[in-house]
């Protein structure tokens, strides 16, 4: 049986994902949480998209992003994609979209990002944060894959 990926109605630069073996496509609605999901599975499956290292380090301090990781830490399959690595982290700001001239005023030092990140992990267990790089579509892909199976089979046949 193929997933039909959900995407949020607010994911702006997110991922559209293309009919194949395995998807029946994407369909926009507005969830109430994270920024996809598969039909059927609304209530199981949450992913949540950070597509570079500055819209996380701005999320981190903001309270909706800690309100949102409440919500995502009640699902069984809650997942916080990272689209880019742990050295991003640890060379920030360099690499981000933020200006050089405005890098000296920068408040969030990687030792506070790390220990925010960290943080993260501890206050909601069952999210598990992947770093994905430029591979996150295909992270998110599998993702759907394996919730999509393992739902199937708590469906009775009968």
């Amino acid at each position: 049986m193929k997933y039909r990926v959900i995407k949020d109605t607010r994911e702006k630069y997110g991922w559209d994902f293309q009919e194949d073996l395995n998807c029946a496509g994407t369909t926009i609605e507005q969830l109430d949480t994270g920024d996809y999901s598969i039909v059927g599975s609304v209530l199981k499956l949450s992913i949540e998209r950070k597509g570079c290292i500055s819209e996380f380090v701005t999320n981190l301090v903001d309270k909706r992003f800690d309100n949102e990781m409440q919500r995502l830490n009640e699902f069984k399959f809650a997942y916080l994609l990272l689209e880019f690595e742990m050295s991003d982290i640890l060379r920030y700001p360099q690499g981000s979209t933020i200006p050089k001239h405005k890098w000296s005023s920068i408040k969030m030092k990687p030792e506070f990002i790390m220990s925010l990140l960290l943080s993260l992990q501890h206050k909601y267990p069952n999210v598990k944060i992947l770093f994905v790089g430029k591979c996150g579509k295909e992270v998110a892909k599998t993702i759907f894959r394996k919730v999509a199976k393992y739902v199937n089979k708590d469906i009775p046949t009968n």
